[in-house]
This record gives structure tokens, C-alpha cells and sequence, in this order.
């Protein structure tokens, strides 16, 4: 797991809110472990450090739904991503990926 990612669960119910708690619902999942279809989703809690004033971290976040395991796979392998989560619901798969931080340094004046 990325020093980055401080947490991975399948708590579907989270508010969101960053400076919410990790509560009890749902599990830690490990990397490659697919979920689903029990009211599951994938919670992330990013640690990106301290930034200074004005200093900021860019990533990509995909979010998406496939038909099926095969076209998820195909999605994933076409996007640059270094942490992904499955959900199942049927045939369905719910899909979130997460690219690598960049830090990008505070403006000078």
C-alpha cells in the first residue's frame, strides 16, 4: 500500500467529510480483494502531508461502473493509476482508481 493511502475500506456509508473519523463500518481491504454486493464501496484516506501555504498535490481520481469484470479490467489497464478498487453488484463493477501524488511547489513572489 502507498505511504499515501492512510486507509482502504469498504465502508460504503462514510459521509466523506475528511475530518470525519474512520468508524467501525465496513472493513480494511487489502489491495486486490474485490467487494461487494452488500451495500460495499471503497473508502479513501488520503495522508499527503503538511503543505505550505499556496503549495498543492494534484491526482487523478477515476470513478466509474463497468459492464463487466472484463471491461473493468480493460478500463484500469488504460488509465494510470497505482491503487484500485472493485465493488460487484450482479454483473456490474464499480471501479476506483487513484494515480500518484504530484507536489506541486509553492508560487514565488
Amino acid at each position: 500500500m502507498p505511504a499515501y493511502i492512510a486507509h482502504l475500506s469498504n465502508n460504503g456509508f462514510h459521509s466523506g467529510d475528511p475530518l470525519a473519523e474512520v468508524d467501525d463500518i465496513g472493513e480494511p481491504v487489502e489491495l486486490d480483494t474485490t467487494c461487494g454486493p452488500d451495500d460495499q464501496g471503497t473508502m479513501a484516506r488520503l495522508n499527503l502531508g503538511s503543505l505550505a501555504v499556496g503549495q498543492s498535490v494534484a491526482f487523478t481520481l477515476y470513478i466509474g461502473l463497468a459492464p463487466n469484470g472484463e471491461t473493468a479490467e480493460l478500463a484500469l489497464h488504460d488509465i494510470e493509476h497505482v491503487v484500485s478498487a472493485q465493488a460487484t453488484s450482479g454483473d456490474t463493477i464499480g471501479l476506483f482508481a487513484i494515480g500518484t501524488p504530484t507536489y506541486q511547489p509553492t508560487p514565488s513572489n
